[in-house]
């Protein structure tokens, strides 16, 4: 899911596409997500706009970085 909102929001937004490292996707696998599919999908267009580079790392993903940590 994740993969796909960033595909469908970057394509909406005109920008590159963007990806997941390995460390950002385990650590959204292992999250319970109690806001469910919005708040998955808001975390990861938020990391998007936030990431300077084509690869979205764990720190980007600030609200679940502050929820683990």
């Amino acid at each position: 899911l994740a993969k796909s909102f960033a595909e469908n929001f970057c394509k909406k937004q005109r920008i590159e596409n963007k990806t997941f490292n390995g460390h950002a996707i385990k650590s959204m696998m292992q999250y319970s997500w109690p806001g469910n599919v919005r708040e998955l999908k808001s975390m990861v267009e938020r990391a998007i706009l936030i990431t300077d580079s084509n690869e979205i790392i764990f720190d980007d993903l600030v609200f679940l970085h502050q929820k683990i940590a």
